[in-house]
C-alpha cells in the first residue's frame, strides 16, 4: 500500500517534472532517501487575472411545469426510452425540491437527510438528485422542460 501511495503522490510530479531519487538506489522497506523534485511549471498565486464575462444564460422554450412548495408533478414524456439503472423509463417526475424522478408516488415533503437512505420514506427514490434542497419554484423563477436532439 506503501509503494502505491508513493506511486500515486508522485505522479503529478512525474507527468510535469522530473523525479530524481539518485544514482541506481534502491529503496527497501523501513530504508529512507532523499528525494528531490523540480517542474518545469511557473506558476504562482499571484498569476492569475480577474476579468468580467457577460452573463449570456442559454434561453430555452420548454414546456413550464407549474410546481408549489414540496410538490411533485408528472409524468412528463422523455420523448425516448432512458435507461436508468438497468430499467428502461419513458415518463418522468419533477419534485419541487431539486430531484427528477422516473416512478409516481414520491414523497412531497422535503426531510434533510442523507442520500442514499434505503429506510426513511421521505426521501424519494429512483430519481437524479439535481439540488435536493427545499426549494420552493412558486415564489420566483419557473421551471421548464426540453427535449433537444434525437
Amino acid at each position: 500500500m506503501k509503494k502505491l501511495l508513493l506511486i500515486l503522490l508522485c505522479l503529478p510530479i512525474i507527468m510535469f517534472g522530473q523525479l530524481s531519487v539518485g544514482n541506481n538506489q534502491t529503496i527497501c522497506l523501513a530504508d529512507t532517501a532523499e528525494v528531490i523534485a523540480t517542474t518545469s511549471i511557473q506558476a504562482s498565486t499571484d498569476s492569475y487575472q480577474v476579468t468580467s464575462i457577460t452573463f449570456s444564460p442559454e434561453t430555452i422554450a420548454g414546456t413550464p411545469i407549474s410546481l408549489t412548495d414540496d410538490d411533485v408533478q408528472g409524468p412528463f414524456p422523455i420523448g425516448f426510452s432512458f435507461q436508468f439503472y438497468g430499467n428502461n423509463y419513458t415518463d418522468f417526475y419533477v419534485g419541487s425540491n431539486g430531484w427528477l424522478g422516473f416512478s409516481g408516488g414520491q414523497p412531497t415533503s422535503y426531510t434533510a437527510s442523507s442520500i442514499p437512505d434505503s429506510i426513511s420514506t421521505l426521501v424519494p427514490k429512483n430519481c437524479i438528485m439535481l439540488s435536493w434542497e427545499d426549494l420552493n419554484p412558486s415564489t420566483g423563477g419557473q421551471v421548464l422542460y426540453q427535449t433537444i436532439g434525437n
